[in-house]
């Protein structure tokens, strides 16, 4: 049953880095266009 819960919960872990990544990613192009366009 923990085993259980502790392999949902690293799932879900990873499901958010990979979001956090794509955020940092998104975050991090429209910074550079925003600095190229203001530079």
């Amino acid at each position: 049953m923990t085993r259980f819960a502790h392999n949902r919960d690293s799932r879900n872990d990873r499901k958010r880095s990979m979001i956090a990544t794509k955020i940092y990613g998104l975050l991090s192009r429209t910074f550079s266009i925003y600095i190229g366009e203001v530079g």
